[in-house]
């Protein structure tokens, strides 16, 4: 019966409802979004995964043991298998150089394929051709005068043309061996006899399923590997799509973890809040003879009975937001949705749980030790709102929460640490930017005076809530910079005139004559680069395999031939980090290497490399180490030697250039006109890259949506909780004749100064930890972010104006009388 009167009499006044609401929010916001995140990540990998056609793809210049393959069955994956070869198109007897994708039912596994059979209208289709049918590029159907259902041959078998070839998932993985391609079924490759003994062919083994079973696979295979198998992901393949979904999940991480902090510290507040207001009903309750362990217990009991369906309310609702969000997006991405694991609820359980021991009970329990003599005073007893031991159990709530979160203790230490130091460093700042507030010769009216006034009383209250305004505003408009840092660098990276073709295989004989052509055609390429290729051998005289294991040479991506170059200057986009760049007779006998490369070799200024060029080999000095903008669509290379080291071996050349969509046109002029060189379309890679930098912007979006409004939840109870103690002098204040617009307008202003306020140290805030980020984690350079720093105290007097005016309402709408006899 007492539990029932104490709940309906806490419902009624407010309190129990802002405790539970926090916790609702608590729970929903880190379920709501633990699912969002994990379900959005698995989406864009996958969508990254359509860059491979597979999750994991293993390549080999042989036909790999069928045994193998009976493995990946034992593992449950799914399989598929395509290769590549170079061969004859003949139609009407006029033969063509083409490249030859010979794929199974299988593939691909990621993605689907886009193809047109009517002028117009294109299709998409998550499997090839059947057998005795191909589909041509649509290069060639210009070139060649090809129509639908004309026959073609491709060695000594015959073939009906099906389709157009438009464009397929994994075009990008294998850019420099190919030319206009054809699509085959896998079958027919046999009849054609265009792969024989010796034949130059490339084997692709394409594997999907569970990525535990994948992984697991995939370590078992490796020792069995030989020096011309490899296996391939993202990172090597599309750097560009692989660096997106890495940074975006870091930031995810981030995100949700900051959330995860500011609904904490919400609930913390509301908490100690309910406690503060409950003091002078247990002094009641013990004056009626219950024992401080009955108090203790009856309080608990309230607080589950309230708690349990919230929970279960706030992890239903979460379930039931990020499915419908989610399914739009994967709707627009058109993938399926993924299935959601039952760990984003479990956190969310657990987050109650945890939240509940480390920050509400703690605050419940300070009520036991209330006197029952507090009842014949006018005022609350001094409450330990940030006593050691709430503090020390709060740091220790939120690390645990973090840990199961993150799964790493030290982003979890490291992150809360910071917050926490962080909030002290700002307390100092805070004090002084109000004690300087209320200084300066500003020109005062009742209401202005009656704010400034309010601060000067409650400054050191006011000092902890523009540290707290602060840190959450800082942490928004941190967010909003680390996402356009990211967009501005993707969109540099990826202009809209960035190159779309890449021509290879030039002949020194050709050379001048392309370049002379292109540039009557208005054609500005990048510069034409000389490309040989060459395996890295020995470093320091000692034999690359004697040192570094197969998967270490496989992740620095020398376990194979190397593009090698030469360059009189810098390449574009190409920055020295060590040493010093060297050009002209001053490079004879040095080799520049990429960094990434050096670091995973632990190569140094000043090494000797050897490379083995067809028989010979050539003995280089290290002189720089340069970085690379891998997705900037020009030709990039791990090694640049001297030239004249390089002179008498056969050299092509590779070049890259934009073409307008009303250029395009003149492509088949210069296929015409020099038959070997090959030219490669990137328009379909270019438009996957910024189709997902697309997606990426718009899950930036919601998670922007995520941290204000768990930044509102803490900016609310903090005004709410600090209006509290200000009634009796309200009404004092409205006893004496005070109206309530002046009471009001007072509180307005006074919040919307402090709001104003947070807002310029948010700006810091998000400055120098955003410094921080493109320095040691985003890697980019270091770049100020000036177009930001007017949102913060806009948002900030805005959002903590409207929450004091809000309040404010709350504390003029109650009989001064009613307040008084209180």
């Amino acid at each position: 019966m007492l539990l029932k009167s104490l709940l309906r009499a806490d419902w009624r006044s407010g309190d129990l409802r802002l405790l539970l609401a926090a916790l609702f929010l608590s729970v929903f916001v880190v379920t709501a979004f633990s699912a969002f995140s994990e379900r959005l990540q698995i989406l864009l990998v996958g969508q990254g995964q359509q860059f491979l056609a597979a999750d994991q793809v293993l390549s080999s210049t042989k036909a790999v043991d069928e045994a193998w393959l009976d493995q990946a069955d034992d593992f449950d994956l799914q399989q598929a298998r395509y290769l590549l070869f170079q061969s004859m198109l003949y139609v009407h007897d006029e033969p063509k150089l083409i490249s030859v994708k010979a794929v199974d039912d299988g593939y691909p596994l990621r993605g689907q394929l886009q193809y047109r059979v009517q002028p117009g209208l294109t299709e998409s289709a998550a499997h090839g051709p059947q057998v005795g049918e191909v589909w041509v590029d649509a290069r060639l159907f210009e070139l060649l005068d090809l129509t639908i259902g004309e026959q073609v041959a491709i060695g000594d078998a015959d073939f009906i043309v099906a389709a157009e070839l438009i464009a397929e998932p994994d075009r990008g993985l294998s850019l420099f061996s190919l030319g206009p391609r054809v699509l085959m079924h896998h079958q027919d490759v046999a009849k054609t006899q265009a792969v024989q003994l010796g034949s130059r062919v490339h084997y692709r083994y394409l594997f999907a399923g569970n990525p535990q079973q994948l992984a697991e696979f995939r370590e078992q295979l490796t020792p069995l590997l030989g020096d011309s198998q490899r296996w391939m992901d993202l990172d090597q393949s599309q750097p560009t799509a692989a660096g997106i979904i890495d940074n975006a999940q870091l930031v995810f991480k981030l995100a949700s973890s900051i959330i995860i902090i500011l609904a904490s510290i919400a609930l913390a507040m509301a908490s100690q809040r309910f406690s503060q207001r409950h003091q002078h009903q247990v002094a009641i309750l013990k004056t009626l003879g219950l024992t401080s362990q009955a108090i203790s217990k009856l309080y608990i009991q309230l607080l589950l009975l309230c708690a349990i369906p919230t929970v279960l309310i706030a992890v239903l609702l979460a379930w039931l937001a990020q499915t419908l969000v989610l399914q739009a997006i994967a709707d627009h991405l058109a993938l399926a949705l993924p299935e959601l694991s039952f760990m984003p609820f479990v956190l969310g359980i657990l987050t109650a749980l945890i939240s509940l021991a480390a920050f509400t009970m703690p605050a419940l329990w300070q009520l036991k030790s209330t006197s029952a003599l507090l009842i014949l005073q006018n005022t609350q007893s001094a409450f330990r709102q940030f006593s050691l031991k709430s503090m020390v159990l709060l740091f220790l709530g939120l690390l645990l929460l973090l840990r199961l979160y993150s799964q790493t203790w030290l982003f979890s230490v490291l992150l809360l640490t910071g917050l926490a130091a962080l909030v002290l460093v700002l307390l100092l700042p805070s004090q002084a930017l109000l004690k300087r507030l209320i200084r300066l010769p500003l020109p005062l009216t009742a209401r202005s005076g009656m704010a400034l006034s309010n601060i000067r009383r409650h400054l050191h209250v006011h000092a902890i809530q523009l540290a707290i305004f602060s840190l959450s505003l800082g942490l928004f408009v941190l967010m909003l910079a680390v996402q356009h840092q990211l967009f501005a660098q993707w969109q540099k990276q990826m202009p809209e005139q960035a190159p779309n073709y890449f021509l290879i295989n030039v002949s020194p004989q050709a050379l001048p004559e392309i370049q002379q052509w292109m540039a009557d055609s208005s054609i500005k390429a990048e510069t034409f680069y000389p490309m040989i290729q060459g395996r890295l051998s020995k470093i320091n005289d000692k034999p690359v395999q004697d040192h570094y294991s197969r998967d270490e040479l496989q992740k620095a991506g020398v376990n194979r031939e190397l593009n090698l170059s030469w360059s009189d200057s810098l390449p574009e986009g190409n920055t020295v980090t060590q040493g010093m760049w060297l050009s002209g007779k001053a490079m004879d006998n040095k080799v520049s290497v990429e960094a990434k490369l050096a670091e995973a070799l632990n190569i140094q200024v000043g090494d000797r490399l050897s490379f083995t060029i067809e028989t010979r080999e050539v003995i280089a000095v290290v002189s720089s180490l340069r970085e690379l903008t891998w997705d900037s669509m020009r030709p990039n290379f791990f090694v640049l030697l001297g030239k004249q080291q390089l002179a008498d071996f056969p050299t092509t050349y590779i070049t890259s250039f934009w073409l307008a969509e009303a250029q395009k046109n003149q492509v088949s002029s210069l296929v015409k006109q020099w038959p070997t060189a090959i030219l490669i379309d990137l328009d379909t890679v270019i438009r996957q890259i910024r189709q997902m930098v697309d997606y990426v912007g718009l899950a930036f979006q919601l998670v922007l949506f995520f941290v204000i409004l768990a930044s509102l939840m803490v900016l609310m109870i903090t005004v709410q909780a600090s209006l509290a103690e200000r009634r009796n002098e309200n009404a004092i204040l409205r006893a004496l004749g005070a109206e309530k617009r002046l009471i009001t307008g007072s509180l307005l202003i006074e919040f919307t100064l402090v709001g104003a306020l947070s807002g310029v140290l948010a700006s810091v805030i998000a400055q120098v930890v955003l410094l921080v980020l493109q320095a040691f984690v985003l890697h980019m350079p270091l770049q100020l972010q000036m177009g930001l720093w007017p949102i913060a105290p806009i948002l900030g007097a805005l959002l903590v104006g409207f929450a004091g005016f809000y309040s404010a309402r709350q504390v003029t709408q109650v009989s001064p009388l009613v307040l008084l006899r209180q």
